[in-house]
């Protein structure tokens, strides 16, 4: 898992003047939904909560000790209405695109997000995900990143139409650095990021991957 679920508490990779350009730059990109083999990937629904948060509850241990989804204080309901805002915000803005993986049997099975969208002086933006705990090990993870990839360096209106996605990894993660150089991210040299992790700055290894370099099939 690569527990960067959502875009607080982190300094600029790419340098200011992009998330600048990127604010004043918002693209309308239609709101799809992707199916893999074994998921849809869709936006966030208000129906989702009870889904939504059993997957969150299943994954809470191991979450709380990565990187929190929860504020400080925060309740689940609280959570869930933070999470929903920032996936419709998202889609708004431009900046953002959020989405669940949802299992034929209406399991949410983790998100798969791509923030900090920038289309100035280069077009790219964050990878993020997450996969409950539960149901690790299964390539529901890759299945899921592969296709939020893809779709994110397809050209619009069919993607998002950027030309690099880049992740941030704890070189301690060894599922997400797995499921990084299965689909064809590679790092970025000299490139790290200080990323806030329960409380404590950590640095993370950063990984890129383009339409050229993308490995499909791999789920």
């Amino acid at each position: 898992m690569n527990w960067r679920p959502d875009a607080r508490e982190m300094p600029p990779v790419a340098g200011g003047p992009l998330g600048e350009l990127a604010a004043r730059q918002a693209v309308e990109v239609p709101v799809r939904v992707l199916k893999t083999r074994r998921l849809v990937i869709r936006p966030l629904l208000a129906d989702d909560r009870g889904a939504f948060l059993e997957a969150v509850r299943a994954s809470r241990v191991e979450l709380d000790r990565a990187h929190p989804l929860h504020e400080p204080g925060e309740s689940d309901d609280e959570l869930f209405d933070r999470q929903l805002a920032l996936a419709r915000a998202g889609d708004r803005t431009g900046k953002a695109w959020r989405r669940v993986g949802v299992r034929s049997d209406g399991v949410i099975v983790g998100a798969f997000n791509v923030n900090a969208i920038a289309r100035g002086l280069a077009f790219e933006g964050e990878a993020a995900w997450w996969v409950r705990s539960d149901l690790g090990g299964r390539g529901l993870a890759t299945e899921g990143v592969e296709a939020m990839a893809a779709f994110a360096l397809a050209d619009l209106p069919e993607g998002l139409g950027l030309s690099a996605l880049f992740a941030m990894i704890d070189p301690g993660n060894l599922a997400s650095l797995r499921i990084a150089d299965r689909l064809g991210f590679s790092p970025r040299p000299g490139v790290t990021a200080k990323v806030r992790v329960a409380g404590e700055w950590r640095t993370h290894e950063v990984f890129e991957v383009t339409v050229g370099t993308l490995r499909t099939g791999a789920a």
